[in-house]
Formats: C-alpha cells, sequence, structure tokens
C-alpha cells in the first residue's frame, strides 16, 4: 500500500496549474497550463480513476446505499444502475455522460472517494490488495485494440473529422486486429520470466552472493510490484499496465541467461587449458614461461 500511496503521489501528481482550461473534448485535455509552484496534486480526472476501481469493486455501491438519499450526491438515483466496472462508467457513455462527465462529477467522485477511505479502511485496504495481485497476472499484449472506444471516436469526429472515413475503413475498427496467437508467446514468456527472476532472487539470497544479475532481478522486482500495487489499486487491473512492464523481467532473465553462459564458457575453457598451464615450456635461454 505505501508503495502504491508513494507512486500515486509521484505518477498520479502533477504541478499546480494556472491558466484556462479547455473541457470541452470527452478527453477533458489541458489545452494551455503553465506551472506555477511546485505543489503535489492529483492530476485532472485522477479522483475519477481510483472512483472506478472502488466502483467496480463495490465500495461505491455500499457508500451510496448507507448515505442516500442526500440532496448532496447525484449519483443517488442512479445507485442500482450504475456498471460493473471502471471502464463502461468512465468510457461508454451512459450515467457519467448524463451527470456531465469530469465536469459534472468530478468534486463528487472525489467526495466520495476520500470519505470511502475514512469509512471503510480495512475493505479499502483488501480490495487493494486483491486488485494489485490480480495485476500481477495480466500482462497480455493487445489491451485496448478494439472498435469500442466511444470516447475516441467522438474526440474523432468533432476535431478531425476528415479522418473519420479513414478511421472507420482501419483494420482495428473492422475487428481484424488479433492477438490471441502472439499471447500464446507473450504471457508464458511473462510470467516464465517473473518466475526466473524470483528463482534469482532466492538462490542470491541462500548464497549470500548478490551478483549483477541478481540485483538487476531484485530492481525489475521492486518495481513490476510497484507498478502492480499503483495501476491495481488506483486505477484497477488492465492487462496494458502489466505489459509494458513485464519486459523488463524477460530482458533480466535474458541477461542473467547470457551471463551464466558465458561463466559455464569460460570454466570450461579453463579447465580444458588445465594441463597446459601445469607443464610451463621451457624457453631458449633457460626460463619458463606460459603458454
Amino acid at each position: 500500500m505505501l508503495a502504491a500511496v508513494g507512486s500515486s503521489a509521484y505518477g498520479g501528481a502533477s504541478f499546480r496549474r494556472w491558466g484556462t482550461r479547455d473541457r470541452r473534448g470527452d478527453a477533458g485535455r489541458d489545452e494551455f497550463c503553465l506551472f506555477r509552484a511546485a505543489r503535489l496534486a492529483w492530476t485532472p480526472g485522477g479522483f475519477g480513476i481510483a472512483f472506478g476501481r472502488m466502483l467496480q469493486d463495490g465500495i461505491v455501491k455500499r457508500y451510496l446505499d448507507e448515505h442516500c438519499p442526500n440532496a448532496r450526491l447525484k449519483l443517488c438515483p442512479y445507485r442500482d444502475k450504475l456498471p460493473a466496472t471502471a471502464d463502461e462508467f468512465l468510457w461508454n457513455g451512459g450515467v457519467f455522460n448524463e451527470l456531465g462527465r469530469f465536469d459534472g462529477l468530478d468534486e463528487e467522485m472525489r467526495f466520495i472517494v476520500l470519505h470511502s477511505f475514512q469509512e471503510y479502511p480495512l475493505l479499502q485496504l483488501e480490495t487493494a490488495l486483491a486488485a494489485s495481485t490480480r495485476q500481477l497476472g495480466q500482462v497480455a499484449t493487445g489491451y485496448g485494440m478494439h472498435d469500442q472506444i466511444q470516447h475516441t471516436y467522438g474526440i474523432i469526429r468533432r476535431f478531425i473529422s476528415k479522418e473519420v472515413p479513414a478511421m472507420q475503413h482501419a483494420r482495428q475498427q473492422r475487428g481484424e486486429l488479433k492477438f490471441d496467437l502472439i499471447n500464446r508467446i507473450h504471457v508464458p514468456i511473462a510470467f516464465g520470466s517473473m518466475l526466473f527472476m524470483l528463482g534469482l532472487l532466492v538462490r542470491a539470497t541462500m548464497s549470500g552472493r548478490f551478483d549483477e544479475p541478481a540485483r538487476l532481478a531484485a530492481t525489475v522486482t521492486v518495481a513490476i510490484l510497484a507498478n502492480a500495487c499503483a495501476c491495481g489499486a488506483l486505477s484497477g487491473p488492465h492487462d496494458r499496465y502489466g505489459a509494458r512492464m513485464v519486459w523488463i523481467a524477460a530482458f533480466t532473465a535474458a541477461i542473467a541467461i547470457l551471463r551464466a553462459s558465458e561463466n559455464m564458457l569460460n570454466e570450461r575453457k579453463k579447465r580444458r587449458l588445465a594441463p597446459v598451464y601445469a607443464f610451463p615450456i621451457r624457453g631458449d635461454h633457460g626460463t619458463t614461461r606460459d603458454p
């Protein structure tokens, strides 16, 4: 949890901004901003991401059931109609759009997130740990490469309408991009690499010798665990969060295997040359020298 909180402060936070903000688009982008002071704060819409994870873990529904009706909470009339997942809530229209998206619900989502932490600390910890654990197992390639991204379609139609025909005829929009075959390779390699790193750490701990591959494995393990805690606990488990990190485990495993192979070849070479070095060659003037 400390890793998740620390990572959220670093990754989800931004400097406090000033200037004009254009929230007209579905993505809620900042059209113009200037850094004024080094003050950590949630990025715009950041509480909405945490709200989404709590929504799919049932925390939002429990909070609304216990506090509605409440004139302050716009979501009370919709508490029995909320989608099951954060992605459905945030990106597929429905209630979120009806209530004004981030502009209309940002303060309410912030309120529910903070107050649910106060009222259900153990439940928050339990669901965060469960989400972090699930995130470790979600490493498949190709997440998001589908044809159900309505918010993106809306942005394209509104701001670059000339690109709509090309978008509609793209292989992605016709459902022709498949990742099943490549994931039959990627996913086993990813899991195998993570287990291999654990093996390196166990061997190093038992031998008391942390060589360079072991130190690299330790660093990568911490990074993958921190990523799982930060992304899984704050935003909810998604394959894209794991896939963008797990390749480092495969890279580390490859380095360790190459280093071990090199050491093995060097040892064989030394054993092969050992008899030669055991009988020094006598030079022309009676001196001895190595072969």
